[in-house]
């Protein structure tokens, strides 16, 4: 069959397919460079980009991930995913992208590239399969599963993966980190006078303050009850002290709006990891250290 006519079969085929495609070659005189020879209707629909919007693949990356930042990642992610199919001996590379489309909507998508051929070698055909919805799905069942559902923060299991990863990096990187175990004083005392609703608002107020208190790449968890867990990394004992004297100081001055309710307070251990500790041993650090305040007269800071 003639190029010709082996165009116009693959360009007439991929036309009536519901999911959008586009075809695109190697310039010779301009090294890596790839033109767009065709894009379907479901391109145009779904996606909305025209041929003469998009002529080639850097016009296209500069459309469809107009954050630099993104775009670089999005490149990078591609350029290894390719590596790794051909190492693998595959025809096919493929990975997922969140894709401006022309209407302003941002969507994910699967995108396959066929990276080898037999046949007009220098032809890459890519397809785009919209799997936003999913998505979404995905990452908000992922999302439930590591989020108390009354504070809106981390839970327990969350935090667990947190302080896995952070030990991680102290043990292979000689990354210090360090934790905060906070206590709301007599809250039981709190529940039984005012009711449960007074006790919920007061854990959702506490938590705001805490992420309000927190630096970027912390993690704030509730750890159980009325126990809240602070992993600070990069952070050495002294600064641990610090954050959990202003996390004290700030909850001090919540006031619930309940007639005759208390100021909150909260009582903090702090700990920080050695080489010799497991995380188990550094949590039952911070939980003595937390025993320490409480038996002190509460609203104070131990280590």
């Amino acid at each position: 069959m003639a190029p010709y006519d082996i165009e116009k079969v693959l360009f007439h085929s991929l036309d009536v397919i519901p999911i959008p495609a586009l075809v695109s070659t190697s310039d010779p005189a301009l090294e890596g460079k790839r033109n767009h020879l065709f894009i379907n209707k479901a391109f145009l629909q779904q996606i909305g980009y025209s041929a003469e919007e998009m002529p080639d693949m850097l016009s296209w990356f500069q459309l469809a991930y107009p954050d630099p930042v993104y775009r670089q990642q999005v490149i990078r992610e591609w350029q290894e995913t390719v590596e790794d199919s051909l190492a693998r001996g595959e025809n096919v590379a493929e990975t997922s992208a969140l894709v401006r489309c022309k209407n302003g909507e941002r969507r994910w998508f699967i995108v396959a590239a066929q990276i080898k051929a037999e046949v007009l070698p220098s032809w890459h055909i890519v397809t785009f399969r919209d799997v936003h919805d999913l998505h979404c799905m995905v990452e908000e069942n992922r999302r439930l599963s590591i989020t108390d559902t009354l504070t809106q923060l981390a839970n327990r299991r969350e935090a667990q993966m947190q302080l896995d990863l952070a030990r991680n990096a102290f043990l292979h990187r000689d990354q210090p980190f360090s934790v905060l175990l906070c206590d709301v004083d007599h809250f039981k005392a709190l529940n039984d006078r005012f009711g449960h609703s007074c006790g919920d608002e007061a854990l959702c107020l506490l938590s705001a303050t805490l992420q309000a208190c927190a630096r970027q790449g912390d993690c704030v968890a509730r750890w159980g009850g009325e126990e809240f867990l602070l992993l600070l990394p990069g952070t050495a004992l002294a600064g641990a002290i610090v954050m959990a004297q202003r996390i004290r100081t700030q909850i001090a001055q919540i006031a619930l709006p309940w007639e005759n309710a208390p100021l909150l307070s909260v009582s903090i251990g702090c700990a920080t990891m050695t080489p010799e500790l497991t995380l188990d041993g550094l949590i039952q650090q911070a939980d003595m250290a937390l025993y320490r305040a409480k038996a002190a007269g509460r609203n104070c800071v131990m280590a």
